[in-house]
């Protein structure tokens, strides 16, 4: 996990579990994301309990 910012690290590491959106492991080869799980426009931070670990694609799914 080293190859992760800081950041991104603690947010898998508070997750703890596999990717939200398709359930597999986080590290099965494809880039990792961080997605709000509320909007900062409606006021949310980047505070690790605002925030979740899944993949690029599962991510892109989210937004579309």
């Amino acid at each position: 996990m080293g190859e992760y910012p800081q950041a991104v690290q603690r947010v898998i590491q508070h997750q703890q579990a596999p990717c939200p959106n398709c359930g597999q492991s986080l590290f099965n080869g494809e880039d990792i994301h961080i997605h709000h799980k509320v909007p900062r426009q409606q006021g949310k931070t980047n505070h690790t309990a605002h925030l979740i670990a899944l993949h690029l694609v599962c991510h892109a799914q989210l937004h579309r």
